[in-house]
């Protein structure tokens, strides 16, 4: 796979939420998980996995105009320029697909997926769980992560975002994202 042109429907192909056979690549973090980019950093840009990145090169902004603002605000900036759409949500929703159906079989499929955000105030970093499709939540540990996990810090199943151990980390919010993928 050669450089990928960034622009919303290229990425929207790209977006895959699974758990399972989603393969450890190096250069991605728990923000390429949550949004489902199972995609080398190579293939895409430099650093495309810090909040606030797809959207300063796919509206060719300055990233240094954006290093300064809050991870929550690069996050809705990025969802914007990935024609993601969001909303806040609880984390008791669930993440779900339909199908549309046309004279061929399916001629689209609408994917509606829970994501919550975290922040550490001592690091200035941030981190990222998803909510898969049956109900758990799992968060890739970092670029050194090598598998999703649905586990906290203290070997728990996370079942509330707003009530697990991510050591500095501290729950932000939950949102839910939505796209939809045409065949």
């Amino acid at each position: 796979m050669g450089i990928i042109d960034l622009n919303q429907e290229n990425i929207k192909k790209l977006i895959s939420l699974k758990e399972k056979n989603w393969e450890n690549i190096d250069t991605t973090n728990c923000y390429a998980f949550a949004l489902g980019l199972d995609i080398p950093e190579r293939n895409l840009a430099t650093n495309i996995y810090q909040l606030g990145v797809f959207y300063s090169i796919m509206n060719d902004v300055p990233f240094y105009e954006l290093n300064m603002m809050p991870y929550e605000k690069r996050l809705l900036l990025d969802l914007k320029a990935l024609g993601i759409k969001y909303s806040l949500s609880s984390p008791n929703e669930n993440s779900t697909c339909s199908y549309n159906f046309g004279e061929n079989g399916i001629e689209s499929i609408n994917y509606y997926w829970l994501i919550s955000m975290f922040e550490n105030s001592k690091t200035l970093d941030f981190h990222f769980l998803r909510k898969s499709m049956d109900g758990k939540w799992w968060h890739k540990e970092g670029y050194e992560g090598t598998r999703p996990t649905k586990k906290d810090k203290n070997g728990n199943i996370i079942l509330d975002p707003r009530d697990c151990d991510l050591g500095l980390y501290k729950y932000k919010k939950t949102y839910k994202l939505s796209i939809n993928k045409r065949n």
